[in-house]
């Protein structure tokens, strides 16, 4: 099976693929295929799309998530 692009260039189709071991049972399959969904961010992608946000509201989460780093990036070189 090959990978599609949309008009706009964006791969889909295949997403995280986990081959079955011989006489591998299926939970060590399901975790293997969780850990690599976590470690290609496929997961992080669904939680961020599970609703429609704006782009000023994006904006705005960014730049909270931005203010709270540099706050806590100041208590860490205060302490040291």
């Amino acid at each position: 099976m090959n990978n599609k692009e949309n008009k706009n260039g964006v791969q889909f189709g295949l997403g995280v693929v986990v081959e079955p071991r011989r006489g591998e049972k299926i939970e060590s399959l399901l975790k293997r295929f969780k850990f690599k969904a976590m470690q290609s961010g496929v997961m992080k992608e669904v939680r961020n799309r599970r609703y429609f946000v704006s782009p000023s509201e994006r904006r705005r989460q960014k730049s909270k998530a931005a203010r709270r780093r540099a706050i806590r990036e100041a208590m860490l070189e205060e302490m040291v």
